[in-house]
Parts: C-alpha cells; sequence; structure tokens
C-alpha cells in the first residue's frame, strides 16, 4: 500500500478503487477505508455486492460495470484511443 501510495502519482497511473457493501460470511472483507489507495483523485466506489460477487457483472448495465468502462473510457481518450476498438 505505501509503495502504490507513493509511486502511482508519480508515475502517471490512474487508479479506480471499488469496496463491497455486502457481508460475506458475515464480515464484509473490503470496506471503504481499507479500498482505499490512499491516492489523489480515487475515491473507492460502494458496489452492492458481496466479496465474491462484486465483479461478476450480470449485463453491461450494472453499476460496477458501467464505472470500470467509464474509468478505461477516460483512460484511453487521454491517450488519444478509443475503447471500443479494444473490447
Amino acid at each position: 500500500n505505501t509503495w502504490y501510495k507513493n509511486k502511482a502519482p508519480a508515475t502517471g497511473i490512474k487508479t479506480c478503487a471499488f469496496y463491497e457493501t455486502m457481508n460475506t460470511n458475515g464480515a464484509l472483507v473490503v470496506d471503504a477505508g481499507s479500498a482505499n489507495p490512499g491516492v489523489p483523485d480515487c475515491d473507492p466506489i460502494p458496489i452492492d455486492a458481496n466479496h465474491r460477487e462484486i465483479c461478476k457483472f450480470g449485463h453491461q448495465d450494472e453499476f460496477g460495470y458501467v464505472c470500470i468502462k467509464n474509468f478505461l473510457e477516460e483512460l484511453f481518450e487521454s491517450d488519444g484511443l478509443n475503447v471500443d476498438d479494444f473490447c
């Protein structure tokens, strides 16, 4: 965490972080605090899922999928690329 927090901004790495809002076996595995990588312009985003399901999208309209797609589009556009050419 410390290495990433120090190196990512200096090297221009953009970061997007998520955390679950539903328990897995009675506990949150990744909460808002532990999801925060501590880098500028990265506020962890809550996803209505548990730790096992947070990255299993059923369709392209799901909130997590849309967030990731938007993040990638911003990255690609800043480099003059079109994300649809790669997905």
